[in-house]
């Protein structure tokens, strides 16, 4: 089984691995692990890295957040009997001089009595986060994210096998660098879009927006499949936030991911069918940071299944969702197309006003 470890925003498809940063500024990047066999890997115990700056002027970072669990350095209700303690000793230590990234983790819930339970690994195109870190800009210049010995200190995660046994396995980490950091004068480019609140929301008591969207980037005129087309698309943008206002933007995408040229870009929100763009512009870099702006028309919700089309497949799946309730705070249905916590009439109606549309 091979297991890839790089470092990058997650967010984004292909994973971005290069960013710039003004100086003083700061940015996150996920530490991830590729692999198309994850599923055989779960639960995770714990995960480690050694890594280094190749410019700790330039660039530093000094911690590291592990999937919504802080660094744990012992095991009480463990005790010193557990067998991974052989060959995993807990730390979180950095040494800016140096540019040095020392970052070891246990990935545990506490049970009860006497257990502790392990956190499986959420997958996400056949990849997983293990942890963010955020990196701090200092001085102009290029530092390079690289393993400070990847054969005395290699990455490695802790977990379980098929058979319930506490395995160390290696990550293979590239040959050159991990990522690029660039501090100094952010002269990338960046994208925002602007949703068109739909018609069916004025004047109601609901969020009019999604919490989130994901933007794929197409070269001008390409054919998605869902079109019967062949093509894929350039960049995707996954779980971009919206605030109250409609608005998503994403900063900071370099010209390795993003060529100069035009692009037809696509929009769409869970439940809802993809709206397109075409013909917008990516400029070739300048002197100043730059934005691509776009208004996306109203999303077309009633897209239960995933397949850009509103049809008889959806409604079945509506029928089983019909009476959902959640509370106020926390994520809402897919079928509550109206976002007032509960899956009702209106959310039906919302949904015939969509019937039989495709995505663009």
């Amino acid at each position: 089984m091979r297991l890839e470890f790089s470092v990058c925003r997650s967010h984004v498809l292909p994973c971005q691995k290069e960013i710039s940063i003004p100086v003083g500024g700061s940015r996150s990047m996920d530490l991830v692990v590729e692999t198309r066999s994850l599923a055989r890997l779960t639960p995770l115990l714990a995960w480690e890295t050694h890594l280094r700056f190749t410019n700790s002027a330039a660039a530093f970072s000094c911690g590291v957040h592990s999937r919504g669990h802080p660094p744990v350095q012992t095991l009480p209700w463990w005790g010193d009997d557990w067998e991974a303690e052989d060959f995993y000793n807990p730390q979180n230590v950095c040494a800016p001089d140096s540019g040095g990234l020392d970052y070891s983790f246990l990935s545990l819930e506490r049970g009860s009595g006497d257990t502790a339970r392990a956190v499986p690994l959420t997958l996400n195109q056949n990849r997983t986060v293990l942890g963010t870190t955020v990196i701090h800009g200092q001085t102009p210049g290029l530092a390079h994210l690289v393993s400070q010995d990847a054969d005395e200190n290699p990455a490695r995660m802790v977990h379980l096998d098929a058979l319930g046994q506490v395995v160390s396995t290696a990550l293979r980490l590239p040959k050159d660098h991990l990522a690029s950091v660039v501090v100094g004068p952010v002269r990338t480019t960046g994208i925002s879009v602007f949703l068109t609140a739909p018609a069916w929301a004025a004047g109601g008591h609901h969020d009019t927006f999604p919490d989130t969207v994901t933007m794929t980037l197409w070269r001008a005129g390409d054919e998605p499949r869902w079109l019967d087309g062949r093509e894929e698309p350039m960049v995707t943008l996954t779980q971009v936030p919206v605030d109250e206002t409609g608005s998503a933007t994403v900063e900071d995408l370099p010209p390795s991911l993003v060529s100069p040229g035009k692009y037809d870009l696509r929009v769409n929100a869970d439940g809802a069918t993809t709206e397109v763009l075409t013909g917008l512009t990516f400029p070739e870099p300048g002197d100043t940071r730059h934005t691509v702006t776009a208004v996306v028309p109203p999303l077309r919700y009633g897209d239960l299944d995933g397949d850009n089309m509103v049809n008889h497949h959806d409604l079945r799946l509506f029928q089983a969702a019909y009476g959902n309730m959640t509370k106020p705070g926390s994520s809402h249905h897919p079928a509550d197309f109206n976002r007032d916590h509960i899956v009702d009439v209106t959310d039906f109606s919302i949904m015939a006003l969509n019937y039989g549309s495709r995505g663009k």
